[in-house]
């Protein structure tokens, strides 16, 4: 039996709301400054892994998770210095990928 390449089992690497107005906080988030340096660490050996495996299968998905609060008061209210992302998606790079989040209504 042949394996179908579609299917074989993919790794990702997901970074979740790593946006200013979360990450770069001075008070509310312990340790900020080191968790966005390993996440950046983190995010540079994927980029690298990827960089030398560039066939598809072999690659490391990218997901980039942006909140996009509907509370035009929140920090992370689309259009604010503070919803842009820490670490974004490289332009043109397939593996990258950028999904917008929100949360519904109470």
């Amino acid at each position: 039996m042949t394996a179908n390449p579609s299917m074989a089992p993919k790794t990702a690497l997901v970074v979740v709301d790593v946006q200013e107005g979360i990450a770069n906080l001075t008070s509310g988030v312990p340790d900020a400054d080191k968790i966005t340096k390993a996440i950046g660490a983190i995010l540079l050996l994927a980029r690298q892994h990827n960089e030398v495996n560039r066939e598809r299968e072999k690659a490391i998905e990218i997901l980039f998770i942006q909140h996009d609060d509907k509370d035009s008061e929140d920090p992370l209210y689309r259009g604010k210095p503070t919803w842009n992302l820490v670490f974004p998606p490289r332009q043109g790079v397939k593996t990258e990928r950028l999904i917008s989040k929100n949360v519904g209504t109470y």
